[in-house]
């Protein structure tokens, strides 16, 4: 028998205890059910007054699975469709400001990008950060994810100024939640080094782009494929600062 995945985020445990008193989510250890029941909290209560809602639930989640499997197969207008049903299920059975809610409207947003619905997709990416906001806080990595998805979606747009305050706010929440060292933090030094690139700020990209650099040689090693294009972007950010002080 293969155990569930544990619920706590982040976490890749398998599961062997289940919420006490939903009986509904399962978790590897006492730490961890801790750890996620603000987020688990209101659903718990849902599904402990409502045994029926489970049902919902289930069927709710099958359309997520279902979007996030026919996205990763570039299958995007039906990835839409089944976010979107589950976006519904579970707006009508657990409100819009549930943790689900938001990554329904966060996944449907990265769909609308992959098309190059640009605009459509921030709109869906700022609901989902506006729900985060208020039911995980600012510093969580999730709200960090999306500020990260705004900023690159405004790069794309040549909103440079707007796509460095998104990115910068990633930037800090993921400082202050991974830490200095976590390859997360990277991607956000490598897309401020993109944004300031375009900007023609050679040299404040060039520092940005040394510490991703840094972090990935660091934690994934020097022959891994994202470490390669942080070295030849350092190589062509030297030639255009050097050029800029002939």
């Amino acid at each position: 028998m293969i155990l569930p995945p544990c619920a706590n985020r982040g976490c890749s445990q398998r599961s062997s205890k289940q919420c006490t008193r939903c009986k509904f989510m399962m978790y590897c250890c006492r730490d961890c059910q801790v750890s996620h029941w603000k987020i688990h909290q209101k659903l718990c209560n849902i599904l402990n007054d409502c045994p029926e809602k489970r049902f919902v639930y289930v069927r709710a989640q099958e359309f997520y699975d279902m979007g996030y499997h026919l996205f990763n197969e570039e299958r995007y207008e039906e990835a839409l469709v089944a976010y979107r049903k589950a976006l519904v299920i579970f707006r009508e059975t657990f409100g819009e400001k549930y943790e689900l809610t938001a990554n329904c409207h966060q996944e449907i947003g990265k769909t609308l990008r992959a098309k190059d619905e640009l605009e459509e997709a921030l709109v869906e990416l700022r609901k989902a950060l506006a729900i985060q906001k208020e039911t995980l806080g600012e510093n969580d990595k999730d709200t960090a994810n999306t500020y990260e998805d705004i900023g690159t979606i405004l790069l794309l747009q040549e909103r440079y100024d707007d796509a460095l305050v998104g990115i910068g706010k990633a930037l800090a929440i993921r400082l202050r939640v991974l830490g200095e060292n976590h390859v997360n933090v990277a991607t956000s030094y490598f897309h401020i080094a993109v944004v300031l690139e375009k900007k023609g700020q050679y040299e404040e990209a060039l520092a940005s782009i040394r510490k991703a650099h840094a972090i990935n040689k660091r934690e994934l090693g020097e022959e891994h494929i994202d470490s390669k294009d942080y070295s030849q972007f350092i190589l062509r950010l030297s030639c255009k600062v050097a050029k800029e002080h002939e």
